[in-house]
């Protein structure tokens, strides 16, 4: 990718792009969050509610390394107008689709353009941004991961609560086809400043990397932790008559509170205490989730959820560029967000069955408390032995 003299810094042209862009690609996926609240409706089971909803993320998560080699391959622009015009294709049908067989090939569809689309825009910002600016820049960028929530979620939440089913799949649509029109806004050319082609490094590069396998195995405890709250809360939540928002949205406020205050602090701040500590703190809030039986027991925990959430993934993905080489890193992204991927594609077996057993907000705390052990224990047998973080 070239650089123009502007393009060194956090805020310009291409990053600029990159914030929408992530913005528009999120909002498809927190829109989902009601889908299982959809489901139920239509008269679908908890449990094939999982298998419906871990169908977008298995594809999603199959598509990673697919998507870092189309985008080496056809550049960012066309991969990513090409993965936002097939999200379109695939979300259209659900106007009418009911069968359940019918309904897990569109979800099949829609997570691995999902994935393409979420690989190369990552991948365009871990290029664009220069390591001294990682910290801010990210902290921004992971803001528009959030904003869908506090907006689009809260729109398509109360479409659902009315019955208004068509309306939440048009509004979709209607993301989807802006996400590509945006797209084409990006930079396709992946030369260097000299005109030469770039030299990209190869899959078995990657294990060899410092830090790699502690990356993948801590992004995996978060997926798994934040993955099981945000899809299946707004069930719980329902269930004990209050409003799935009440978390959701005070979840991404804060964290967004959180981004604005410490941007700047963040390009400071060890990456690998920020995201590990995180998420030991948001996992051990859901056992909270245990008493929660009001809007306000849920408001209480969306504030200190977000503040986790704040500094957590923003330092993840800043790890992402700090820990792959700049020829690795297409490949080092689609591989961490195939881990990211993983944790979605468990997390509904994990709360669907676990919570026919246990009752879902016992699933969440066994979760959360799982998740929180063990990252800790990663951080001190593990990350806190690599100086590149």
């Amino acid at each position: 990718m070239e650089r123009s003299d502007g393009e060194t810094g956090a805020f310009g042209r291409d990053f600029r792009i990159c914030l929408w862009a992530t913005f528009m690609i999120q909002s498809f996926q927190s829109m989902f969050f009601m889908y299982p609240q959809v489901l139920y409706v239509q008269g679908f089971s908890l449990a094939a509610s999982g298998w419906l909803m871990s169908a977008f993320n298995l594809a999603s998560t199959a598509s990673r390394p697919v998507a870092g080699r189309l985008v080496e391959r056809a550049g960012f622009r066309n991969t990513l107008v090409a993965a936002c015009l097939g999200l379109t294709a695939f979300t259209i049908p659900l106007l009418v689709a009911r069968s359940g067989i019918a309904l897990f090939a569109l979800r099949l569809g829609m997570g691995f353009f999902w994935g393409v689309a979420m690989v190369g825009v990552s991948s365009y910002q871990s290029l664009a941004v220069p390591p001294e600016r990682r910290g801010s820049a990210f902290a921004l960028v992971s803001m528009a991961y959030v904003l869908p929530q506090l907006t689009l979620f809260v729109l398509v939440e109360r479409f659902v609560s009315l019955g208004y089913v068509r309306l939440f799949v048009a509004s979709v649509i209607v993301v989807d086809l802006l996400a590509a029109w945006l797209s084409l806004s990006f930079r396709g050319d992946l030369r260097t400043g000299k005109g030469e082609a770039r030299v990209w490094g190869a899959w078995s590069d990657l294990p060899k990397v410092p830090g790699f396998w502690v990356l993948l195995g801590t992004i995996l405890c978060w997926s798994v932790v934040n993955s099981s709250i945000l899809q299946y809360l707004p069930m719980l939540a329902a269930s004990r008559g209050c409003n799935a928002s009440a978390f959701i949205a005070v979840n991404a406020a804060m964290s967004l509170v959180v981004r604005l205050l410490f941007a700047q602090a963040m390009n400071h701040m060890d990456r690998r205490i920020m995201l590990c500590g995180a998420l030991t703190l948001m996992g051990g809030m859901t056992l909270l989730l245990l008493v929660a039986r009001t809007n306000a027991w849920f408001i209480a925990i969306g504030v200190v959820y977000g503040f986790g959430m704040g500094f957590g993934f923003p330092a993840m993905l800043a790890l992402m560029p700090d820990i792959f080489p700049e020829h690795l890193r297409p490949k080092g992204v689609s591989v961490s967000f195939f881990a990211l991927d993983l944790g979605f594609i468990v997390s509904p077996f994990l709360v669907g069955y676990g919570g026919q057993l246990l009752g879902l907000d016992a699933t969440f705390a066994l979760i959360g408390v799982t998740g929180a052990v063990t990252v800790a224990t990663l951080y001190f047998r593990a990350w806190r032995r690599i100086r590149n973080a």
